[in-house]
């Protein structure tokens, strides 16, 4: 027999403040509603828009219509300043992802570092599968591009 671990591994369950079942999965049954799940499956698996090479989270880009078609053209630019551009309009903030949590789980390092390397995974994977033939790097740290705390960011690492 041979397993094949979670990227998230049930030892978290120490660190959250309800307890319950043994495995997250289980956690996940009890304690989280299927709206909230396929939430979470949206920031997981993202939807992205590419403009002129460019490529961005959607709901960092908030973008319309009208705003798109007045939307300058980003072929022109140097590579890092379309890495700049990238790197700023993608930067999130891991902890206003969640408003209503508490201090002490906003707090907790272990849990942020275990979902910051999540979204790095899944958000890589997504990169991925929508452009093959680009290269992505996803940089994470401390107050990255203007957002507070810890940060997670994608750009190009190089534009054909």
């Amino acid at each position: 027999m041979e397993v094949f671990e979670s990227i998230v591994g049930d030892e978290l369950l120490a660190e959250f403040p309800k307890k319950g079942p043994r495995f997250l999965t289980g956690y996940a049954g009890h304690f989280v509603g299927l709206p909230e799940t396929l939430s979470v499956v949206s920031v997981l698996w993202p939807r992205i828009i590419e403009i002129d090479g460019l490529v961005f989270l959607d709901y960092q880009f908030q973008y319309t219509e009208t705003r798109f078609k007045v939307e300058p053209k980003y072929s022109h630019l140097s590579v890092e300043e379309k890495q700049h551009i990238e790197r700023l309009m993608n930067a999130c903030s891991l902890g206003q992802m969640f408003y209503g949590e508490s201090i002490e789980v906003l707090d907790d390092v272990t849990l942020f570092k275990a979902y910051e390397e999540t979204l790095k995974f899944f958000w890589s994977l997504r990169l991925q599968s929508l452009f093959p033939t680009k290269k992505f790097y996803i940089e994470t740290g401390n107050n990255i591009a203007g957002e507070e705390g810890m940060v997670i960011t994608f750009y190009q690492t190089s534009y054909e």
